[in-house]
């Protein structure tokens, strides 16, 4: 019996990582994570056979072949029924209105039932409270900084998408301003060049002071509507992850100072699970829930 075993899956924009989450440890199995690059612009056969090859990989672990899955997937999407319902986003457009959820169980041959969606975000946000950074906390906050702008938000048992995204910011909205791709937009519009990814901007901090000046202007960005966000949702604590999260050094001391006075008692911290977070937060749907299947 391996019931305290359930295979946590996060569904990015290109990739997909999966992994074998222990809810009685609250742990990630040692080994079991694997992480394989999937093309958003494919058909939908080949979408949902690259996703169900990752996840077969830690799924070995079931001798019997019957186990469940809680998947991190981005939205737009009716999670409840498992349809994709994102257009418009540039990635896994050949999934609109299709069954995701029953077409992957019919490939990893398991009844429906034990395969559970959640908002990436969400899941992020749940798995921080599950075991991480917000453990302990009622009322807590997440956001996670990548190639777009995610939030959630945690009150007792429940986790649910945030709207953190849209909110009103200088000539748009808050995800233009903050996010991997105006990082790189911005620091072209200084100086002309083009960089790959944050990371790269980081590396450049020591020597580049149009490096600092975009940092700042982020931080900045930031501040700004996370000062609106913690004052509608009050929450106890705000867990900060995604890809730019890696560069929390790098700006929290600014952050704070610009926060501090303006947002009560809320605690601010990086994420404590990092790229395990969402799949760690999605399969602790199953430490709710029954299983259908035995394992």
């Amino acid at each position: 019996m391996k019931t305290e075993y359930v295979v946590g899956a996060d569904i990015g924009g290109t990739h997909i990582s999966a992994g074998l989450v222990n809810l009685v440890t609250k742990t990630m199995a040692p080994g079991s994570v694997v992480r394989r690059t999937v093309d958003p612009h494919a058909p939908a056969r080949d979408i949902i056979a690259a996703w169900h090859a990752a996840i077969r990989e830690p799924a070995r672990f079931f001798e019997g072949g019957l186990y469940r899955v809680g998947i991190a997937m981005p939205g737009p999407f009716d999670y409840a029924k498992g349809i994709s319902l994102i257009r418009g986003f540039n990635k896994y457009e050949s999934l609109y209105q299709l069954p995701v959820k029953e077409m992957l169980a019919q490939q990893l041959g398991i009844p429906a039932a034990d395969i559970q969606l959640k908002n990436d975000a969400a899941a992020f946000l749940q798995g921080e409270v599950f075991c991480g950074a917000a453990m302990g906390y009622d009322k807590a906050v997440g956001i996670t900084l990548g190639t777009g702008l995610g939030s959630a938000r945690t009150i007792g048992d429940d986790t649910e998408e945030g709207t953190l995204n849209v909110l009103p910011l200088h000539n748009g909205i808050a995800e233009d301003y903050i996010s991997t791709r105006w990082f790189l937009k911005r620091y072209a519009e200084l100086t002309g060049y083009e960089l790959q990814d944050v990371r790269a901007l980081t590396e450049k901090l020591a020597y580049d002071a149009h490096a600092g000046q975009v940092f700042r202007e982020f931080t900045a960005n930031l501040a700004t509507v996370l000062r609106q966000f913690i004052t509608e949702e009050q929450p106890a604590i705000v867990v900060i992850g995604g890809g730019i999260a890696n560069a929390f050094e790098v700006f929290y001391s600014g952050l704070s100072a610009l926060l501090t006075g303006k947002t009560g008692h809320t605690v601010i911290r990086q994420s404590a699970l990092g790229e395990s977070a969402a799949m760690i937060g999605a399969a602790s749907i199953f430490g709710k829930k029954p299983a259908s299947s035995t394992v």
